[in-house]
């Protein structure tokens, strides 16, 4: 099961928030659970982080490559193309 944008936000959220909570701990009492915790929802964290990063640069190479698509559709629709530069130009857009 694939986690939706905004839940993985809410999770990043309660983790910083928890990251949080805890390093107040360690730093009033000097207790190493709360400096565990506090390195534990870091981590956590700073994962969520990257895997939202991730989408979003999946989500930007997508709409690089629609958008070239586009452009090549419009100039083929301009010009008259053989089948052969019509399959290469198209082997072109699957390879960049």
């Amino acid at each position: 099961m694939i986690a939706e944008r905004k839940d993985i936000e809410k999770y990043l959220a309660d983790f910083e928030k928890k990251a949080e909570t805890a390093f107040r701990n360690y730093q009033e009492s000097g207790m190493a659970s709360y400096d565990r915790s506090y390195r534990k929802n870091q981590d956590l964290a700073e994962c969520l982080k990257i895997a939202l990063q991730t989408d979003t640069d999946r989500t930007s190479e997508r709409e690089r490559r629609a958008n070239n698509i586009r452009k090549i559709a419009e100039a083929l629709e301009e010009k008259e193309y053989t089948k052969k530069d019509v399959k290469e130009i198209l082997l072109n857009i699957a390879y960049m």
